[in-house]
């Protein structure tokens, strides 16, 4: 190999030091990123029975009728109740918290993907 395969490791070892992620760093976002998630949804459960509800600013009705995209689905529109929606926000706050620890990750990307 000589002098070119040792020119050669070395400079693909400098391009993965600059480039390379550390696994901490990348643990800390997911955990800032599931808490952030966690506070969304706190801040959002206030205004639950407005935003979220039959009740509220806009019913599913005119939701489904005026401004669906065929590809937008949202788990939000199954039903129109306040427990329903509070349902709803316990499974995603728990999910988030789930994803920030780190427990089965790709799962609950998908998830908190499926729910948000």
């Amino acid at each position: 190999m000589g002098l070119h395969g040792a020119v050669q490791r070395t400079w693909r070892h400098r391009v993965i030091e600059i480039f390379g992620l550390d696994f901490r760093s990348l643990a800390l976002m997911r955990f800032c990123f599931g808490l952030t998630v966690v506070y969304d949804l706190i801040a959002r459960a206030g205004d639950a029975a407005a935003h979220y509800t039959d009740d509220g600013v806009l019913p599913r009705v005119l939701v489904l009728d005026k401004f669906q995209h065929p590809y937008w689905v949202s788990v939000y529109l199954f039903s129109g109740s306040l427990s329903f929606v509070y349902a709803m926000f316990a499974i995603h706050a728990v999910v988030a918290l789930l994803f920030a620890v780190g427990w089965r990750t790709r799962s609950m990307t998908f998830a908190l993907s499926v729910l948000h």
